[in-house]
């Protein structure tokens, strides 16, 4: 059986979700099975990432119990969650309309449950996305085995089960290659030695990740991606220091333009668009993924801007009653609401309403980003955010930056 400590059953009822926990320990090592909502809030301070199921008797009834619980939580200490919903019959249009307005993570008809296997098909699916499973299925071993299955059947599912797997194979060893190529380049930069990488096979490869299958794998070459950074600036600073006292001073000037020009370089200075006014950009950044708002920060960290930064939409909404902004980068995904949502509500803020909302989104998301436009935000960008595409956005929506001075 599969170790799944990160799955949480909130039932408030145990004996008519019976049939449910059966199913899901049948399959789970260990299911953490909660009926208190004091226990919830718990589970959901606890840094491991999980799948958060809620039965009771009404769908609006799960609705109070998660969000109920979710208010209790710091944003600091809040871990990162899917909320599954699980509901009756009677309430699965209710169910569906949340879902498609990212109230809901997903959904699931339990009381009673029609579809057994249904509940560890949603989990090992969120499962995947969190980064925590990775598909075990021996698709071909199965299609062959099995003599249910026609052959003319078997053999063209078979052709795409390998195609598929060579591309897979394919794509991991390209990943490996990367890391390979970072590690060295790290290495030689602490031996003070040339360094030279493929940026454009780096950007191709990471390019073609789609799967969160491999998004560990994704976040290991992110952060070795940013160690690098970081040790290459360490290492300039290093020179710098250890030739202060020199009377070399053309050495010394020599350094400090390589110095000055990396810093160039990672910031992609667009001096020449950029007009300088003396007040202050305020711009509230409303997105829960830490990477993200690292390399986000870090972007706006160049302009002489005011940055708030908002990790849920009730933080955000405390941010919008309270100040007046220039510009809102809004993700559409968030823990406890939608994208869309807060969208609407800006619409109504007596202090915000006019702001430029640009909504940030993934690439799965530009259906749902086009939709955003059409209920008033300004534009969107595709993640992760890169200097030039938020100079150029500021543009057409007519914001002046003022770069802060090196």
């Amino acid at each position: 059986m599969k170790k799944a400590d990160q799955i949480v059953l909130f039932s408030s009822d145990k004996s008519t979700d019976s049939l449910l926990i059966s199913t899901l320990t049948k399959h789970y090592e260990k299911i953490k099975v909660c009926q208190e909502p004091d226990e919830l809030v718990e589970q959901l301070k606890e840094e491991t990432p999980k799948i958060i199921l809620v039965s009771a008797e009404r769908f609006q009834e799960t609705l109070s119990i998660f969000y109920g619980s979710l208010d209790k939580v710091p944003d600091q200490s809040l871990c990162e969650h899917f909320f599954v919903s699980l509901v009756s019959r009677h309430d699965e249009g209710e169910a569906y309309d949340a879902y498609r307005n990212g109230i809901i993570d997903d959904y699931l008809v339990a009381r009673p449950l029609y579809e057994i296997h249904r509940p560890i098909v949603i989990c090992e699916h969120l499962l995947i996305e969190l980064g925590f499973a990775k598909k075990e299925k021996p698709g071909l071993e199965h299609i062959y085995r099995e003599e249910k299955y026609a052959d003319d059947v078997r053999g063209v599912v078979a052709k795409g089960l390998e195609r598929k797997e060579q591309l897979k194979q394919e794509l991991e060893s390209s990943v490996g290659i990367i890391e390979s190529a970072l590690d060295n380049a790290a290495e030689k930069i602490q031996q003070h030695q040339k360094v030279s990488l493929d940026l454009g096979i780096l950007r191709e490869t990471l390019g073609k990740i789609k799967s969160d299958e491999i998004r560990p794998e994704l976040l290991k070459i992110q952060n070795k991606v940013l160690n690098l950074l970081q040790s290459f600036v360490q290492d300039n600073q290093d020179m710098l220091e250890k030739i202060d006292g020199d009377k070399d001073e053309l050495a010394k000037v020599a350094c400090q333009q390589i110095h000055n020009k990396f810093q160039e370089l990672q910031s992609q200075s667009i001096e020449s668009d950029i007009v300088k006014l003396p007040d202050k950009l305020k711009v509230l950044l409303i997105e829960d993924d830490p990477i993200s708002i690292h390399l986000t920060s870090e972007i706006l960290k160049l302009f002489n801007l005011e940055l708030d930064t908002a990790f849920t939409g009730r933080r955000a909404l405390a941010c919008l009653k309270s100040k007046q902004y220039d510009l809102i980068l809004l993700d559409i995904g968030l823990p406890d609401t939608s994208g869309i949502y807060l969208l609407d509500q800006i619409s109504q803020s007596s202090n915000n309403k006019d702001a430029n909302t640009v909504m940030l989104t993934g690439n799965r998301q530009k259906k749902t980003a086009l939709e955003c436009i059409k209920l008033g935000a300004k534009n969107y960008i595709v993640k992760p955010l890169r200097q030039d595409n938020f100079v150029s956005i500021c543009e057409k929506l007519g914001i002046t930056l003022l770069r802060k001075p090196k």
